[in-house]
């Protein structure tokens, strides 16, 4: 009998497992800023004014691999290009590990101006690192995304 006919080798087992791993990890791009508005529910500038404890662990912690940091980031909103949000917003304050989900660390910090695209998975907003958040002032979006909207304004005019 030859060492084909044992069945799967060891080194190939290895192989494969190897690069199942390799696949989980989070290898992207970034899209256009018209496909990021497109793809996302929400697309707003926000200043982190607080994380606060969260009283339940992130809804995707099952389906993606991320570092719960069981905190919400809570902003205060200051244009708005997407979405149906007001003046403050709240979504987990979920870090990136492998899966491309959440935020870079560095960004969650009390006084950060973000520019973040957010979409819904289940009944929570998450963003991801592959362009969906980046520093207010570096984002280069804002020219594309235009001027956008208010948020008082936005209120004013739903309650009219």
């Amino acid at each position: 009998m030859n060492r084909y006919d044992r069945g799967v080798s060891p080194r190939l087992c290895s192989i494969l497992v190897l690069s199942a791993g390799i696949a989980w990890a989070c290898d992207c791009f970034e899209p256009r800023v018209q496909i990021k508005k497109e793809h996302s529910d929400v697309v707003f500038r926000g200043t982190i004014i607080a994380l606060r404890d969260s009283e339940s662990a992130a809804d995707l912690s099952g389906l993606f691999r991320f570092r719960d940091t069981k905190k919400i980031a809570v902003f205060h909103v200051n244009r708005i290009w997407k979405g149906d949000i007001g003046q403050t917003f709240e979504m987990p304050a979920t870090e990136e590990t492998s899966m491309c989900i959440g935020f870079v660390t560095s960004y969650l910090i009390v006084g950060n101006d973000l520019l973040v695209y957010a979409s819904r998975y289940g009944s929570e907003y998450y963003t991801s690192i592959c362009g969906f958040h980046k520093r207010g002032k570096d984002a280069k979006d804002l020219r594309e995304l235009g001027p956008g909207q208010d948020p008082r304004k936005v209120k004013e005019q739903k309650s009219k």
